[in-house]
């Protein structure tokens, strides 16, 4: 077993992002505005991600799209969202996308990751620079404070139910599957059962390598070769650098090894001294750029 599904069966759900281009205007936990503490809340419930005004919202993981709030409301004010619903060996969760402009998939079937739900938008209650943006602003066409409110809450399986747990409904009432009912773990954490959706998604570093490296080379191909180790964990050294020197020997050698990219023999003989092209191959399909 590769050290990288050790690293993944250790999180369980591994997420992809819903958007190609985007960046984070506000992590979870931050709070940037006011509204949190006016609910209750501790701070922000997600990750809001930011690209360009419907940019295609994209599955970030194999389930059941559950729920879609106000799909065909034509109010802009109304927060527009999608939820979706996994199952893990331990516990479920729900992953939800919001702010939508539109709707795309629909209530109780099962999309792959990577297919498209929705599209972004700016409905529901959007700030820029502190300032609401309005009702007549999005009548009129205002696309502004547009982004992706992305969020995800873990869930237990349970077959009977408390008066003092939250469950989660859709447009039937509640959420039962193979009689179980998905109760909200922790709905009074501060954050209404969310976590921070980052210890679920997949951040490794992206990088595809198209030359062999050798001990002793110096390249910005090298410093790569350097972040993708530490992320999988065999560059131990505290920085990257420039140079394919004893770090990134060993480093490379324990990858090769975990890997097996060739005889035990041959990656012995040859000490992690060369980045050959079996070992560029599995890096690509680990690493590549996609």
């Amino acid at each position: 077993m590769s050290r990288l599904l050790s690293i993944k069966l250790l999180y369980n759900m591994i997420l992809k992002y819903p958007l190609k281009d985007f960046f984070i205007s506000q992590g979870f936990g931050a709070n940037a505005n006011p509204m949190y503490a006016g609910q209750g809340l501790r701070g922000h419930t997600g990750l809001d991600l930011v690209s360009h005004y419907d940019d295609e919202i994209l599955s970030s993981v194999e389930g059941e799209v559950y729920s879609v709030m106000n799909k065909d409301n034509q109010d802009p004010m109304k927060y527009r969202a999608v939820f979706q619903l996994y199952d893990d060996t331990d516990y479920s969760y729900e992953i939800s996308y919001g702010h939508c402009n539109c709707i795309v998939c629909e209530e109780g079937e099962i999309y792959p990751q990577g297919e498209q739900l929705a599209t972004v938008g700016n409905t529901g209650t959007c700030y820029v620079g502190g300032r609401l943006i309005t009702r007549e602003e999005k009548l009129s066409g205002s696309t502004a404070g547009h982004h992706l409110h992305y969020q995800v809450r873990k869930l237990l399986r349970v077959t009977k139910r408390s008066n003092k747990r939250m469950y989660i409904r859709n447009s039937e009432g509640l959420v039962k599957r193979n009689g179980f009912f998905y109760e909200v773990f922790d709905n009074n954490n501060g954050y209404n059962g969310c976590v921070d959706p980052m210890q679920f998604l997949d951040n490794r570093p992206r990088y595809t390598f198209a030359s062999n490296l050798k001990f002793g080379d110096r390249s910005l191909e090298v410093k790569h070769l350097q972040e993708v180790l530490k992320h999988y964990g065999t560059f131990i050294f505290p920085e990257t650098t420039l140079n394919y020197g004893e770090e990134t020997r060993k480093a490379v050698l324990a990858f090769q090894l975990a890997e097996k990219v060739a005889s035990t023999t041959t990656l012995w003989w040859n000490r992690g001294k060369f980045c050959h092209e079996a070992t560029r191959k599995r890096l690509n399909e680990l690493y590549g750029a996609k």
